[in-house]
């Protein structure tokens, strides 16, 4: 049986609501190939009952009611599904199948049993949806106009230009009239429509000719039928799961994955790219992409940046929150199951373009001097490309004066002195500037076609183009504290004193450029066998300029404790001395790349011919994907004054004035396997049985090359004269590089680490990296169902995870080995089937938490953005977490639902970042493993529709979740942090998501509401070291958009949006004494988006 047969099923145990035993009624509509079935055996509770009439219809009235379960027999198979009813109470149930096809499609409603019998008027018979093409037989195009006619109907309808007609219809058969002047007319006979679901017809009509008659014969339809109520996936898992509808993104202007996943419950995003997930980062979570892992694109994170998935290439997107065995291990906080969109059954061609407005783009932002030729592209045309003769210091070093004994690996000669000087004039320096900055745009191709052949197989193709380009541009203000002991002179006693002691104002513009491509195609060899190929490629450029004016207190002490009040503003202190101006340049161009290529089969083996056994399902795939990270010359230029009167003056070390390239790639090649046999899935105890296997492997190679200056050579007439300008390009010339020796006037460069070649030994140094990295795993899981009221799923999951790597400055040695471990992780979730309306769900599994890459290499990275530097730490373990969960489910109707969850994880061992040192411009920190933690959690989930007349022309829906969240991390006393019971980093107190829309769909329009609101979340974690406060909190921030959408015709759709209409503050505050530590507004965005389908 196939995955549709499942949800039939699935569907059937969750109809109408227990009652007293008594009577009930049932009636059946069977199609089979698109025609009513005859003679079909139905059976009650494993009894027969009767057959379907020559109308492929079956009543029967008379039985007790509660539960029961019904069991089509089929030409080749037996469809058992159990309903419960009440004494007064008729199910209507109407079925579709194709011969030899394991899918089977269903709508099922109920009605009063005083109203039903076998002779049921047409309007209790239900609504069907009737939709057809017609195409000319010798153009093969659509035929425009066509006039369709319901024989002995007063209804009628014609087609649009791609040759389309829908009619609603009660159930029953009709006869359909086509007819066109230039054409001949055709009589379509035996077309069945069925309550509940929609039947699609095919004709082509001859063209008219003089000697032509102008009808011709009549012809039997076959139409292909399913139900076009959405199956609620959500309802039919076996795990604590929440999905989203991708066919929704349009109307909530969802361009990327990540903002689309800000409406699932329990989730919110870190810096608008990565899912946190009940509180929890990526280190608590798994993601697949077509059933496969991908590499992430930033080496310094283990999580995808989901900003780089478009959203209209999505099928579906699924979280599964309770892990079960044929998840990857590390589902902790849940597992992000993401699914292209499938080749379409008919041709389609669409093009979308947008343009968009706000206060980014009405405000001048800093952009750099110099750029390349192409970078609107996003991809940089070697415009920033390492020089020739800075390739060729890697395996060297000049770190210091190369008067100085030991200061450097090449010596003092004469060639090592001309190259230094050279080297260093070959940088490109430039500073950045204010400019406009235009419109925000995007523009999104996608289409596909299926053919069959005349053996019946079907080879499919889909395509998508998407290129997008747009700006922030936001002005930050970022205030620093240090904490003081005084005493108190009235009680004497010691008091804390908090001092301003900087505020700095930041100017931060980013130009990101997205561009992404997909090409699916899949053959269908027949009914049982399919295979598929996706391939995908996704690009996220960010060009950003920043420009920073700090402000330094010397006197911060004393105007604290004179409670002297200063402007939030530092631009509006006072003017005079005491207060140092510093100024700082940035610049960085980030090229983040990600391709796969994956290889895929579906196949269904039968194994017995109704039988105990059903039909083996095997699902397997093959991929092999590359992720590319690179920032060439990354650039920073640091300026200080000794007071606000006084022009700052350029300073240069090894982290004030740099150029810096760095870069990384991976490849990952992974295949898996996955096996699901049905065993008696007509019995009362049925279950289904699944194995698989998974095998990742990894290889990520990876440099950062840093080359700063040195100005301790220049004569003071000189740095008096050059380190002045505000221009990096005035000051970095030919004229003012030296070597570095005495007397040679000018700034010199440098490189490297002081170690030769042959003390470039351990993992602990070096600039360039070699990581592998391999996961295996195989699982046993079992599905049950038990009498139709209790699911289980049962499983065990066996997974290893080895990390090996070097680090180094010249050549790399046989690789260390930083971990090897195997976890066994079981799981349990049991589903109670109260009735069609509620279940109840509990969930027990155990997962893992492996240390990643970069947690494990010892490797300092830094964060310009911060000024923190980490390191990572080989003595990390694994953290192992028990996970608990339940939630209640309400579905009141199809299309509303109402659920009540919680959950608890207990973690030992947890991962977190810890400070290590101060320094003069970062802090340090490293990663280590705590005693232990936990977190805890309530959900609530609803969703509604309204239909605000009998015409259903109106209609209103409403639908939303709220997150409350609780966590705390045992941290031991030494571990230099100002709370030793803290939250995790990045989790929100609670989350709260509503939408609201309404729909006139006689005109087409549509209006939705789109609200956020994430509650306050640990932002900073704070050392407990020299003066420093509390930790960074950051406020409760709501987000609200509101979209407009008109459709002219069935092709053309306008729409208008505002986000972030509010315009709410981002703050963050030193939470013990509510003082502000960054805040700024981004503003109110507009956009116009056309999409036009051919």
């Amino acid at each position: 049986m196939g995955v549709s047969n499942k949800h039939l099923l699935t569907g059937f145990i969750s109809l109408l609501s227990a009652g007293p035993l008594f009577a009930a009624g049932l009636k059946a509509d069977i199609v089979l190939d698109g025609k009513p079935l005859a003679e079909a055996i139905i059976l009650l509770d494993g009894k027969e009952i009767g057959r379907s009439n020559a109308d492929g219809s079956f009543w029967y009235e008379g039985f007790g009611g509660g539960r029961h379960t019904l069991t089509l027999q089929l030409p080749d198979q037996s469809v058992p599904y159990s309903f419960t009813l009440a004494d007064d109470e008729a199910a209507f149930i109407s079925i579709s199948a194709k011969r030899g096809d394991k899918t089977v499609d269903a709508a099922i409603d109920r009605v009063p049993l005083a109203a039903a019998n076998r002779n049921s008027k047409t309007e209790l018979a239900g609504i069907g949806v009737l939709t057809g093409e017609v195409f000319g037989l010798e153009t093969n195009g659509p035929v425009r106009n066509a006039m369709i006619s319901v024989v002995g109907k007063n209804i009628t309808a014609r087609t649009d230009r791609n040759g389309e007609f829908k009619i609603e219809l009660p159930k029953g058969e009709y006869s359909l009239l086509i007819e066109h002047p230039q054409y001949m007319s055709r009589t379509l006979t035996s077309v069945n429509v069925m309550r509940g679901m929609e039947v699609s017809v095919f004709t082509e009509l001859p063209m008219l000719s003089s000697d032509d008659s102008e009808f011709i014969e009549e012809v039997v339809a076959v139409g292909s039928y399913q139900a076009y109520s959405p199956v609620d996936a959500e309802r039919m898992s076996s795990a604590v799961m929440d999905t989203m509808d991708f066919t929704q993104i349009a109307r909530f202007d969802d361009s990327t994955v990540s903002s689309a996943m800000t409406r699932v419950v329990g989730v919110s995003m870190e810096d608008s790219r990565y899912a946190i997930v009940r509180g929890m980062k990526s280190r608590y979570q798994s993601t697949f992409f077509n059933g496969a892992i991908l590499p992430s694109t930033d080496p310094a994170r283990r999580d995808l940046p989901l900003d780089i998935f478009p959203a209209d290439i999505m099928q579906s997107l699924s979280l599964q929150k309770s892990a079960t065995a044929d998840v990857p291990g590390t589902a902790t906080a849940g597992h992000i199951d993401m699914r292209t969109k499938p080749t379409p059954d008919e041709g389609f061609f669409k093009i979308s373009a947008s343009l968009a407005y706000g206060k980014a783009n009405s405000e001048d932002g800093y952009i750099s001097k110099e750029h390349g030729g192409r970078d609107w592209t996003g991809y940089d045309d070697g415009f920033r490309e390492m020089p020739d003769i800075a390739k060729q210091a890697r395996g060297a070093y000049f770190f210091g004066d190369p008067d100085s004994a030991g200061s450097n690996g090449l010596g003092d000669s004469e060639e090592f002195l001309q190259f230094r000087e050279e080297l260093g004039e070959s940088f490109e320096n430039y500073g950045v500037y204010k400019g406009d900055l235009p419109a925000d745009m995007s523009i999104s191709l996608s289409g596909g076609d299926s053919i069959v052949t005349d053996g019946g197989q079907r080879l499919g193709m889909i395509g998508a183009v998407r290129y997008s380009n747009k700006w922030t541009n936001d002005e930050k203000i970022q205030n620093g504290f240090e904490l003081y002991t005084v005493n108190n002179p009235d009680t004497n006693e010691p008091e804390d004193l908090l001092a301003l002691t900087s505020s700095k104002v930041t100017y931060d513009t980013n130009n990101v450029i997205d561009l992404s491509a997909m090409l699916n195609l899949d053959w269908r060899i027949t009914e049982n066998h399919t295979l598929g190929l996706n391939n995908i490629l996704l690009r996220h450029t960010t060009n950003s300029a920043e420009f920073e004016d700090r402000y330094v207190l010397a006197s911060g002490h004393y105007i604290a404790k004179n409670n002297i009040v200063m402007p939030e503003d530092p631009r509006d202190w006072p003017y005079g001395g005491g207060i140092d101006k510093q100024e700082t340049q940035s610049i960085d161009w980030i090229e983040e790349q990600l391709v796969s290529h994956q290889l895929w089969g579906e196949h269904y083996i039968p194994l017995s011919d109704g039988g105990l056994l059903g039909d083996l399902k095997t699902n397997w795939q093959i991929s092999r994907s590359s992720s590319e990270y690179d920032r060439p010359n990354a650039q920073r230029y640091s300026y200080q004054g000794n007071s606000l009167s006084a022009d700052p003056v350029l300073q240069v070390g090894f982290s004030s004035a740099y150029n810096l390239w760095e870069a990384s790639e991976e490849d990952g090649n992974s295949a898996s396997i996955d096996l699901e046999l049905p065993i008696n899935e007509g019995g009362d105890i049925s279950v289904t049985a699944k194995t698989g296997l998974y095998q990742l492997s990894r290889t990520r190679d990876g440099y950062e090359d840093r080359f700063s200056y040195r100005g301790n050579k220049l004569e003071q007439e000189t740095r008096e004269d050059i380190l002045l300008y505000p221009d990096p390009a005035d000051i970095f010339t030919d004229e003012y590089i030296g070597d570095g020796t005495n007397g040679s006037n000018g700034l010199y460069v440098n490189y490297g680490g002081s170690i030769d070649a042959e003390n470039d030994t351990g993992v602990d140094k070096g600039y360039q990296y070699r990581v592998e990295q391999n996961t295996n795993a195989w699982y046993v899981q079992t599905d049950w169902n038990l009498w139709q009221t209790v699911t289980a799923n049962i499983g065990v999951r066996r997974e290893s995870f080895k990390v090996e790597a070097d680090q180094y400055y010249y050549n790399p040695e046989p690789l260390y080995e930083l971990l090897d471990e195997t976890k066994t992780l079981p799981s349990l979730g049991l589903t109670w089937l109260i009735s069609d309306n509620w279940q109840l769900r509990g969930a027990y599994s155990k997962t893992v938490s492996w240390p990643e890459t970069f947690e494990l290499l010892p490797r300092s990275y830094r964060d310009i953005e911060t000024l923190t530097s980490y390191k990572g730490n080989p003595d990390l373990k694994p953290a192992d977490i028990k996970n608990y969960d339940m939630r209640l489910e309400w579905y009141p109707s199809d299309n509303e639902s109402i659920s009540l969850g919680a959950y608890r994880k207990d973690m030992d061992n947890p991962i977190e970042n810890a400070f290590d040192t101060l320094g003069d411009d970062y802090d340090y920190y490293t990663f280590v493993n705590v005693e232990s933690g936990k977190v805890t959690g309530w959900e609530l989930d609803f969703r509604t529709e309204f239909i605000l007349d009998d015409n259903f022309s109106h209609s209103v829906f409403v639908q939303g979740n709220y997150t409350d969240i609780e966590s705390e991390i045992s941290l031991a006393a030494d571990s230099k942090e100002t709370d030793l019971n803290r939250p995790l980093q990045g989790q929100p107190d609670y989350i709260f998501n509503l939408q609201l829309g309404y729909d006139h769909f006689e005109t087409g329009q549509e209006v939705t509401l789109v609200f956020n609101r994430k509650g306050k979340e640990l932002v900073i974690v704070t050392p407990d070291a020299g003066s420093n406060v509390t930790n960074v909190y950051s406020d409760p921030y709501d987000d609200l958009k509101l979209i407009y959408t008109k459709r002219f015709g069935d092709d053309l759709k306008v729409s208008l949006s505002g986000e972030n209409i509010l315009d709410s503050e981002k703050r963050q505050y030193y939470e013990k004494y509510d003082v502000a530590y960054l805040g700024y507004k981004s503003g109110p965005k507009y956009k116009l988006k056309v999409s036009y389908e051919f």
